[in-house]
């Protein structure tokens, strides 16, 4: 049976950053919180974090000073940004508050730059139901739902 279901993607199986030395790498992101699931040394290592796997993997070519993309959650920003200032992680900002959520940027042994994250999903929330008040008379907005995307106007209303 060949189906379109069998030809899409199913999800996010690991995300993959290079290495200019391994061992550094690992000592790094274990000092972080994530576990050590295979390694062979001096060649790979997989970490998971939450149910993400993170690879590790040396290069002698690392384009430094650039986003990798990843953002790590962490319950208490502020405690973990202390924690491992204190422990030499190398953060290239000071902790920034936004609506969704409270961030900062820090960089790996190797250059490669990411951000810890911590949602505030209350405010988030917040913003919503206070966006869904201001449209509810255009759309019959459901602040219950979290979305003013009905099907009386799937262009939504906000």
């Amino acid at each position: 049976m060949d189906t379109m279901a069998n030809k899409k993607v199913t999800g996010v199986y690991m995300v993959i950053v290079m290495q200019e030395d391994l061992q550094k790498g690992i000592e790094f992101y274990t000092q972080l919180g994530l576990k050590v699931m295979f390694h062979i040394p001096g060649k790979w290592c997989e970490l998971e974090a939450g149910g993400v796997r993170i690879g590790l993997c040396p290069s002698s070519t690392i384009e430094k000073g650039k986003h990798s993309g990843l953002v790590f959650q962490v319950a208490d920003l502020m405690a973990s940004y202390e924690a491992f200032k204190e422990s030499g992680v190398t953060f290239l900002n000071e902790p920034v508050t936004a609506t969704h959520g409270i961030m900062v940027s820090c960089a790996d042994p190797s250059g490669n730059m990411f951000d810890l994250y911590q949602p505030t999903h209350d405010n988030v929330k917040k913003v919503l139901q206070d966006a869904g008040k201001m449209c509810a008379d255009s759309c019959n907005f459901d602040v219950s739902r979290g979305c003013c995307k009905q099907p009386k106007n799937p262009g939504g209303c906000c």
